[in-house]
């Protein structure tokens, strides 16, 4: 997979993975990164989508079979590979719990751009990288990769691997257990009114 990866940079080509798996439909919405490839492509040609499907639950529109590269289901070391190497990362998704692809690239200091709904906000590392349309994460992608981004950018994934860490997760759940297991006291106040 490296060898694939780093012979499409060495060509000239800018690369965006699609985070997580490829579905033909539901509300990862993965289809509507062809839209969104097609319309960065007008501004930038050499722009290239990474797609983790191997053709069986996608199908790559005629028109983008040079400009979608097909990943198949690579193991984690890979995948990590991938994505460090990736200019950035975006999630179509209409909804979602948590959407741990979009964490995992912005850990790695990668920008990964998703829709202002669900989960995303609290997960994004700057409301930037958040859209409200195609049009407008079309337009943060071409901004992204011709040096237009907001230069707090890596700022902003220092503080979110700080506020995402597994201890602070972890301290949390021991504070709830242990609340579980052992209640606060309740004082009773008296009525000394009388």
């Amino acid at each position: 997979m490296s060898h694939r990866i780093d012979a499409l940079i060495r060509a000239g080509e800018t690369l965006i993975l699609l985070l997580g798996r490829f579905e033909r439909a539901g509300y990862k919405n993965s289809s509507a990164a062809y839209d969104l490839l097609r319309d960065v492509r007008q501004q930038l040609p050499r722009v290239r989508l990474l797609i983790l499907d191997s053709g069986h639950d996608c199908a790559v529109p005629e028109d983008l079979e040079g400009a979608v590269e097909l990943l198949g289901a690579p193991d984690d070391h890979a995948l990590q590979y991938v994505m460090r190497n990736c200019a950035a990362g975006v999630t179509m998704s209409l909804w979602e719990g948590f959407n741990l692809p979009l964490a995992e690239m912005q850990w790695l200091n990668k920008p990964a751009f998703a829709y202002n709904i669900g989960a995303h906000p609290e997960v994004i590392a700057d409301p930037w990288l958040l859209s409200d349309s195609l049009a407008e994460m079309v337009a943060k992608v071409c901004n992204l990769l011709q040096g237009n981004a907001p230069t707090a950018l890596e700022a902003r994934f220092t503080a979110f691997r700080q506020r995402q860490s597994w201890k602070i997760t972890l301290d949390k759940w021991e504070d709830e257990i242990n609340e579980l297991g052992f209640p606060r006291a309740t004082v009773e106040l008296k009525d000394t009114r009388k």
